[in-house]
């Protein structure tokens, strides 16, 4: 951990050295790593499909704040999605935009996750963000959850019924063909299975996870990630199983992909929220109306290391 947290601050250090340079960095190698991943379910549009735009498009988009990346990543998917359907786009741009107001009103501070979420997701790394989340924020931020499940699996449904949107589309005879698009855009998602159950899945393990971390007893925050991967485990294989979708690809890629997200839950865990429970401590005290027992567990510093400098003058020589 002491690695961890030593890689920490001296990226805290150059990141106040650089601020200018090392942030336009991470949001673009951030940007580049999403767009790939999106392009990745969506090659509509040859010309934005291109590599080489998506690196241009990226440094572009790099210069705008933190918060407002997620814009960015909207207008290249609905561009994407138009190409292939101008209805099913119109209803993706709906439910973003949807999305987006709300998650911006409630989670500033999380808006990022917002696109980072679909992206792991598209790895078979979907617990990640649910375990670090449930560890290290609020209860309300569960609501990321919600947004980043039913972002991917928007992406996920169209990617995949993509011939079958285009087939329908050259069938349709009605004065708004469009219209019918969207329509059936939406309701395939809204009865799409794994999508229900994969939502159900990870707000449970988000809620068993934040509940555990709040028990008061040592590494209760190691505990909740250990807990709530067994959970999602065990809830996925069961899902599985009863929905009639159980493979050995999916078994290996639930199993290995918790087991994935655990560890770096659990890294990132211990740089966010680093503590030393060796020197906990439990204070008592009380006002004119209540007791109060607080455990008091202290955050774990780095010993820096002390460096002394012995100058030495150089010698004069003496005239003879």
């Amino acid at each position: 951990m002491k690695l961890l947290l030593g890689l920490r601050e001296r990226i805290e250090t150059i990141y106040r050295k650089h601020s200018f340079i090392t942030g336009y960095l991470i949001r673009f190698l951030l940007l580049v790593f999403v767009l790939l991943l999106f392009r990745s379910r969506m090659m509509y549009n040859e010309f934005l499909g291109r590599i080489w735009f998506v690196f241009a498009f990226s440094a572009v988009s790099a210069f705008i704040p933190v918060r407002f990346l997620p814009l960015a990543v909207i207008a290249y998917s609905v561009c994407q999605i138009m190409s292939l359907s101008a209805g099913i786009g119109a209803a993706v741009l709906i439910v973003f935009v949807v999305i987006y107001l709300l998650y911006f009103r409630l989670n500033p501070d999380y808006i990022v996750l917002l696109i980072v979420m679909p992206a792991l997701s598209m790895l078979k790394l979907p617990l990640l963000p649910v375990l670090v989340l449930a560890m290290t924020a609020p209860f309300n931020s569960m609501f990321a959850v919600l947004a980043g499940q039913v972002t991917y699996y928007m992406i996920h449904y169209i990617d995949m019924n993509a011939a079958a949107f285009s087939g329908i589309a050259e069938t349709l005879e009605s004065q708004a063909p469009e219209l019918e698009m969207m329509g059936v855009m939406v309701y395939g998602l809204a009865t799409y299975k794994e999508f229900l159950y994969s939502v159900v899945t990870l707000i449970v393990i988000f809620i068993i996870t934040y509940y555990v971390k709040i028990i008061n007893i040592n590494r209760s925050n190691d505990l909740s990630a250990v807990i709530g991967t067994g959970a999602y485990i065990i809830l996925m294989i069961s899902f599985n199983l009863a929905f009639g979708t159980v493979t050995v690809s999916r078994l290996v890629a639930i199993v290995a992909g918790s087991i994935v997200s655990m560890i770096l839950a659990l890294a990132s865990e211990n740089v966010i929220l680093p503590l030393d429970y060796s020197r906990t401590e439990f204070l008592e005290f009380e006002d004119e109306e209540y007791y109060y027992y607080v455990r008091a567990v202290p955050k774990t510093n780095m010993d820096r290391e002390v460096v002394s400098v012995k100058q030495i003058n150089r010698r004069v020589k003496k005239d003879k």
